[in-house]
This record gives structure tokens, sequence and C-alpha cells, in this order.
């Protein structure tokens, strides 16, 4: 969605930013009567989502904020339609600066308005209509409530939403640049770094900090001794990954074979310095977290005059 600065992201469903307004129409198969029936809307995420642990969001549609900060009310359908008894409604959601980032689902929940008992005998206390389509909830940048906000679009423009850049190689004598596709708004970068965290088994409710968030992949670029949790064999293997070797100039072939082998380490060795630092570029840009690789070439960890990042 363009109002939202994700129109790049090439990923079948809704991609969206936390702390922001979307709005969408349904249609049912006969009238909707405001007069008969009470609408909530439903947004899960994990595999257990629960209310009490804001993984599972319900709402109704008045324009109320619950208790996290969720909102939905309905909007007039224009063309001199009545919103009182139709079979189309207009809904306008509104999340928190501080929600659950990752994948949700939406529900409607219809339920009739209880006037008295007989009204409702032999009838179904409601229906629930899930949607198809997968929603997507990121970190946003543009706001300043959220903790990933930055003060100027020229920053936004350069640490999220650049897809291309250069990396510094070589010594303080002889620095030479690399260049390299970052590839955040392509499929294999957000699956890969919301995989990341499934694998590592971060709670969804835990999903809101992107301090939380950056640590646990970054501690997953590489896989631990004896495992196969990262991005990257174990450092403990001597077989080093090379671009040159393998043709990649970006993260998106790497991320790409990540995520076709489910979740398995890339073939051909651990990688290096500058190339785990592309990768956590990639994956926090594509959550929407600021990000960008500064070339160290004299550090206190490492002095035989090469790199660090």
């Amino acid at each position: 969605m363009e109002e939202h600065s994700t129109k790049h992201y090439d990923i079948p469903g809704l991609v969206l930013r936390r702390g922001q307004k979307f709005s969408f129409t349904v249609t049912f198969n006969r009238d909707y009567d405001v007069k008969q029936h009470q609408l909530y809307v439903r947004l899960t995420t994990g595999s257990r989502s629960m209310i009490s642990k804001h993984t599972q969001i319900r709402l109704l549609v008045d324009g109320t904020e619950n208790l996290n900060g969720w909102s939905v009310k309905s909007l007039s359908l224009g063309n001199n339609e009545t919103q009182e008894k139709n079979n189309r409604i207009s809904l306008e959601i509104n999340s928190p600066s501080d929600a659950i980032i990752g994948k949700y689902s939406l529900l409607l929940e219809v339920r009739p308005i209880k006037k008295d008992e007989k009204d409702v005998l032999n009838k179904p206390d409601f229906a629930l209509f899930l949607f198809e389509v997968d929603i997507y909830l990121l970190f946003n940048p543009w706001n300043k409530d959220d903790a990933c906000a930055l003060s100027s679009s020229e920053q936004i423009d350069e640490y999220v939403m650049n897809e291309h850049g250069q990396i510094y190689l070589g010594s303080t004598d002889k620095p030479r640049a690399v260049p390299w596709y970052f590839g955040q708004f392509e499929r294999s970068a957000l699956l890969a770094a919301l995989t990341l965290l499934d694998k590592a088994q971060l709670p969804p409710q835990n999903r809101i900090d992107p301090s939380i968030i950056l640590r646990i992949i970054s501690s997953k670029i590489c896989s631990n001794p004896g495992t196969n949790n990262g991005i990257f064999p174990s450092s403990s293997d001597r077989n080093t990954f090379s671009s040159e070797n393998h043709g990649y100039t970006s993260s998106t072939g790497i991320l790409k074979q990540y995520v076709l082998s489910n979740g398995r380490p890339v073939q051909g060795g651990n990688g290096t310095n500058w190339q785990h630092a592309a990768i956590l570029c990639s994956l926090s840009r594509a959550l929407g977290i600021p990000c960008r690789i500064v070339t160290i070439y004299n550090a206190a960890c490492q002095t035989d005059g090469t790199e660090n990042y």
C-alpha cells in the first residue's frame, strides 16, 4: 500500500506498518443490518493466539479503542448507499505504534442482537468469515511514537527504503567498494526474517521491541555449533562461503536459498563478516527496522589490518 510505503514488497498478502490506519470494504452474500447484528473484527497472530497475551485482538465495530490501542470503525460507503442495511460495509482499522509485528489473520464475527430469547431460538449465535489474505504488520519508522522512528525522510530513504548500496572491504591503505543489492522488499527477505523468529521460538507477544528482535536475528545469521538454526552453517565449519565463487551480488540469492530449503543453512560455507552484515541489514530493513553497514578498518577487537562490521 502506497500510504504505508509498502507497495514495493513482492509478497502475496497485505503489508502494513503499525501505528497507521488501513481500510477495506466487505461484501456479504446478503444484506447486513446494523439494527439486527453486531460486527466484530478479530486479528490473530501466532499459532496459539490468546486475548490475554495480546496475540488475538477482538474489536467491536464502533470506533472505541481497546486497552491495547486497537480500534475499528465503519466508514461511509458513498454513492448514496445506506450503511444501515446493505450487503457492503467499509471498515477502517487502526493499530497502535507498539503492536506486535509479524503475520496476522483477519476474521469478521457477526452476532445477532438479542432482543429476547424467542428471536434467537434455534439460530446460530454467530458467524465467522475468514479473510484468505495474510496481513504482515511491520515496524513504522515514519511514526514518531514507534520505537524505530527516524527524524527525517532522508534517513528513512537511506536506512529503510534504499535497496542498493556499497560495502567497503580491503584495508585502510587500499579500501575497495563492493556493490550489493539488499533486496529487502523481495519475498524471501521478509519470510526469512519471520522464519528466524519462529525457529528461535520467540513468542509473538515479545515481537514488539526492535532491540529484542535484532538480538535474535543477529544471533541466527550463523548456526550454533552442532545445529542448523541459522542462515549460514556454524562458524566452526572452515569452508568459507564466497560471493565470487557463487556469483552472489545480493542478499536475495542467499535468502531465497534459505527460504526454499525450509529454513536450512545455505550450502557452500559459513560466509564472511561482510556477508553476515549484508544479510542482517536486509532482514532488518525488511521488517522496517532502520539499518546500515559501517566498515571499521582498525578496531580494538581485531588488529590484523582487516575490516570489521
